[in-house]
């Protein structure tokens, strides 16, 4: 999915600051909206050591370019016009050098690396590589500073045990609704005959956790790419590399499209509405795992199982007496979940104004506590909802597939 044009209403939010043309109630947004319109996405890919999150970061830049560099706590990789590093220590001064970060040239004690690429990969985003460390004081610093910085997260983890599920709960749920699971080592589970388990366990216990769960074998999906480009798209939809990649541009795009529209509702207010913008012809989602596009009936298969050794050999299911066909769960669009009612009621008024009439539902998870979530629906076939989310997609306004009632 390509970035929205935004540059008509990125300038005049600009001159309106700087001719102090934004009321005071009013200038807190319009500074944060131009931050986040001008800046690049912060893309965190958090979890534990040795999950695999340095091979994420390379399968999203399509390219093997940064090493394995350890536990550092936290690692940026950004857009600059020459390769250089920058090694933080904890007790010395910073040091900015040519060339790849590595363990041989990295200081003692080094607790963060700012990698600098001329990738333009890497001009609408930046990634952010955090290690998750064991001691309970340092998680909360270190998740502290990250949830304050991305805009998008991806915690990788192998099985999302009881640790990467206790340390998550403790995510604010505004970086938790940009947020997608991703299981780095599924050819390995898939092989052990744990991945199905893991797939039905994220749906019954932590489905609202995150925008998506993505099973990744990401050696496979490395092997598919390379100096920024898929050399073999068949392995890179099957190991689930363009599933997670894909999933990541859309959240970007959308992200923009609604601080786009969000900065186009301040400047109308202060009275410098631009020339009324043509709405794209909707467009068909994107098939993803948990995404539109999906078959909601059936439950979820994922590509990169043909890769697997005699993936394809097994044996088929014993026969069994024939039973009635189940009956299809109701299909929903689920735009925001809020543990503030007043959060929900603001997103079903915003909906409202725009012609579409939501409904919120009230929901009590054992972990969480009450929560509200902003619903469309029920669908009377996937078809019906896949263009009401195109048509929420196109006014910058983010949905997901959710199944049966409120439950």
């Amino acid at each position: 999915m390509s970035l929205p044009d935004f540059k008509d209403t990125t300038e005049r939010l600009q001159l309106a600051l700087n001719d102090d043309m934004v009321p005071h109630a009013f200038l807190k947004a319009g500074r944060d909206l131009l931050a986040h319109l001008t800046r690049p996405t912060q893309i965190a890919v958090l979890g534990f050591a040795g999950v695999g999150k340095t091979s994420v970061l390379n399968m999203i830049l399509r390219d093997a370019v940064m090493p394995d560099l350890g536990a550092v706590p936290i690692i940026e990789l950004v857009h600059g016009e020459h390769v250089r590093v920058t090694y933080e220590p904890l007790t010395a001064p910073a040091e900015r050098r040519d060339g790849l970060a590595s363990r041989e040239t990295m200081p003692l004690r080094t607790f963060r690396v700012i990698q600098e690429l001329p990738l333009p990969q890497l001009e609408r985003c930046n990634l952010i590589e955090v290690n998750i460390p064991e001691d309970a004081g340092q998680q909360t610093d270190l998740l502290d500073w990250v949830t304050q910085k991305a805009n998008v997260a991806i915690w990788c983890a192998e099985t999302f045990d009881d640790r990467d599920s206790k340390i998550w709960s403790t995510v604010p749920d505004r970086l938790k609704d940009h947020s997608f699971l991703a299981l780095t080592k599924a050819d390995r589970l898939q092989m052990k005959g744990l991945l199905a388990d893991q797939v039905s366990r994220f749906e019954s216990q932590f489905a609202d956790e995150f925008l998506c769960l993505y099973p990744v074998a990401t050696k496979q999906a490395m092997a598919a790419c390379a100096s920024g480009t898929v050399t073999r798209a068949r392995l890179w939809q099957e190991s689930g590399g363009k599933a997670l990649a894909d999933g990541v541009a859309r959240e970007i795009a959308t992200g923009k499209l609604a601080d786009r529209d969000h900065a186009d509702v301040l400047l109308s207010r202060i009275g410098l509405a631009g020339t009324p913008r043509a709405r794209p012809a909707p467009q068909e989602p994107l098939a993803l795992p948990g995404k539109p596009g999906d078959k909601p009936i059936e439950k979820p298969r994922f590509d990169f199982y043909k890769i697997l050794p005699r993936g394809e050999e097994a044996a088929p299911a014993p026969s069994a007496e024939p039973r009635p066909a189940p009956v299809a769960p109701q299909l929903y669009l689920q735009l925001g979940t809020f543990q503030d009612p007043a959060d929900a009621d603001n997103l079903k008024a915003r909906l409202a104004l725009t012609g579409i009439e939501a409904s919120v539902q009230q929901v009590i998870l054992p972990d969480r506590g009450t929560l509200h979530r902003v619903r469309l629906g029920p669908f009377a076939t996937p078809e019906e909802m896949n263009r009401m989310r195109a048509q929420l997609a196109a006014a910058g306004i983010g949905a997901n597939v959710a199944k049966g009632g409120g439950n």
